[in-house]
């Protein structure tokens, strides 16, 4: 009769352990997080939003090469435009915004999209226009 009790009680013990393992869940696995960048400020949004800003600065340039210049900072002597301080002035701009990045970086990123689709409209406004190239 001890034999048969404890046979029985290791029995028992060893079943609700063998329970106790099915019963927790495996754990899941982790996503895996794949970034664009390697600065930690600057996620999707940052990057797409440089590019809106980078894709309308290179339209608006692309229409304005060898077009008479009004604005005075971007012409050169002789009155065409000069596309090396136009890159030099959106290139600052988009440092601006970099540099805010880290406090607000939707609002930055929002500016980046405005700025690019403002130099983008003045680009598809160049293309239409039927001035003389020089």
């Amino acid at each position: 009769m001890k034999k048969v009790i404890s046979t029985l009680g290791i029995l028992a013990v060893v079943s609700s352990s063998a329970m106790a393992q099915h019963a927790t869940p495996p754990p899941k696995p982790q996503p895996r997080i794949i970034r664009i960048t390697n600065l930690k400020f600057c996620d999707r949004f940052c990057v797409v939003s440089i590019l809106a800003a980078v894709g309308g600065s290179a339209l608006d340039i692309g229409s304005s090469i060898g077009y008479q210049e009004l604005n005075p900072l971007f012409r050169r002597k002789d009155g065409t435009f000069n596309p090396w301080s136009n890159m030099a002035f959106k290139g600052g701009l988009i440092g601006v915004t970099l540099i805010g990045q880290r406090e607000h970086p939707k609002a930055m990123g929002c500016l980046r999209i405005a700025i690019g689709s403002a130099f983008a409209a003045a680009g598809i406004y160049n293309l239409g226009r039927e001035g003389k190239r020089k």
